[in-house]
């Protein structure tokens, strides 16, 4: 489901979401054992649990 958000969000309103932290590029959404987590693409580290986002500014 995140995936298909995120493929909407890039695909009709040109917004790339959620943004990775530090880089310019979106978050991955991926499993990670039990979890779903948010991932960065370049280094692969899980940062967010998928529902636990932080709040933006």
């Amino acid at each position: 489901m995140a995936e298909q958000v995120q493929d909407h969000l890039a695909g009709h309103e040109f917004v790339q979401w959620p943004a990775c932290p530090g880089h310019s590029h979106p978050l991955v959404p991926a499993a990670d054992g039990a979890d779903a987590v948010w991932r960065c693409r370049t280094s692969r580290r899980p940062l967010f649990r998928i529902g636990d986002l932080p709040a933006g500014p």
